[in-house]
């Protein structure tokens, strides 16, 4: 005997549909969001063992505590791959949980892998860190355009103590005064809280041993490495490096026909991947590009022909795939060149493009 059920996870409630293997009856019913014990009260009812099928969301995080703890079966299922196989174009809470229902009774729900709490609560982490120097950035932009009006300029990236202490010299008018010494304060605080955030990061990728291996790659740090393994995952999940690229949004769109006789045509990347760590691999794009001399290569050559942000873009899928392979193999970056492009082909191949 097995149970089935299907949620339709929202934000303040659920649409449970479930049925029962033995009699094939079918039961509807609302869960409210409100009082925690009364939506475990509902569920204690289904023995342990029960397949529980719901598709992705971001809030739903205590709810699937929940329901471990209450020892069911949790799947996750692809939100995109569920809507696509929807046989109607009709669509309400009730269609969409009968409708993984069924997905769940004739084996066809699309599981997808989901991370562990401890790993949420380091990518948590990781956001807040990354949040807060985009903070950083814009108000040290803003008091850059501020001391740019009084004649005094500044190189881009970080303020020195120096650089500090010329602009807070600077005679300006109150109420601009004002602005500078908040936004010199609101700077300190966030250098503070960063940098705090930064050395917990750094403590865990060098207790983690994939990500310590994903810092021997020039340019990448402690908090693209941890990134990269907490976002990755399991990378047997992946056969090749072609899937990972697409899986972080740095596949080119493609607008191609007739491909037996025309050349095939790629656009801009997709996009449609994890925000958080194509932004990191972007930034440490600018990074390899100064430290490594392959990189550098790359990029001059790249930026001749097209434009230095497609350049900077191609570096950072360069990264990502040398992450793959590092990942994969359980090797250093030195192991890496040593082994070449060619490694593991055919010898009548190795080098062609």
């Amino acid at each position: 005997m097995a149970i089935f059920i299907a949620s339709d996870f929202h934000c303040k409630y659920q649409k449970v549909a479930w049925m029962d293997s033995t009699d094939g009856e079918l039961h509807i019913a609302d869960v409210h969001h409100q009082d925690v014990n009364e939506v475990a009260g509902f569920y204690r009812q289904f023995p342990a063992g029960s397949i529980l099928g719901m598709e992705t969301s971001g809030y739903s995080h205590w709810f699937e505590e929940l329901v471990v703890g209450l020892g069911l079966e949790l799947r996750i299922g692809n939100s995109q791959v569920i809507a696509s196989k929807r046989p109607r174009r009709q669509k309400n809470d009730q269609l969409d949980a009968e409708h993984m229902l069924c997905m769940l009774l004739e084996n066809r729900f699309p599981t997808i892998w989901r991370p562990t709490p401890e790993n949420r609560e380091k990518r948590v982490l990781i956001r807040q860190r990354c949040r807060l120097v985009k903070m950083r950035t814009q108000l040290i932009n803003a008091l850059r355009a501020l001391v740019y009006n009084h004649n005094l300029h500044l190189k881009r990236g970080q303020l020195s103590k120096k650089r500090r202490q010329q602009i807070a010299d600077l005679a300006m008018s109150p109420m601009l005064d004002q602005q500078r010494r908040e936004m010199l304060g609101l700077i300190e605080q966030l250098d503070v809280s960063v940098k705090a955030k930064e050395a917990q990061i750094e403590q865990w990728a060098r207790q983690d041993e994939a990500a310590a291996q994903l810092l021997t790659i020039p340019g990448v740090g402690a908090c693209t490495a941890l990134t990269a393994v907490l976002i990755i995952g399991p990378v047997g999940r992946f056969p090749t490096a072609k899937q990972v690229v697409s899986y972080v949004g740095l596949a080119c769109c493609e607008h191609s026909t007739n491909n037996g006789y025309q050349k095939r045509r790629y656009g801009q990347i997709s996009k449609q991947g994890n925000k958080l760590l194509r932004w990191l691999l972007t930034e440490a794009s600018g990074t390899a590009i100064r430290t490594d001399v392959h990189r550098k290569r790359y990029y001059a050559r790249l930026k001749y022909r097209k434009d230095w942000r497609v350049a900077k873009t191609a570096v950072a899928r360069k990264i990502l795939v040398c992450i793959y392979v590092l990942l994969r193999d359980g090797i250093d970056y030195p192991e890496f060149l040593r082994r070449g492009p060619g490694f593991g082909m055919p010898v009548e191949t190795a080098g062609r493009k």
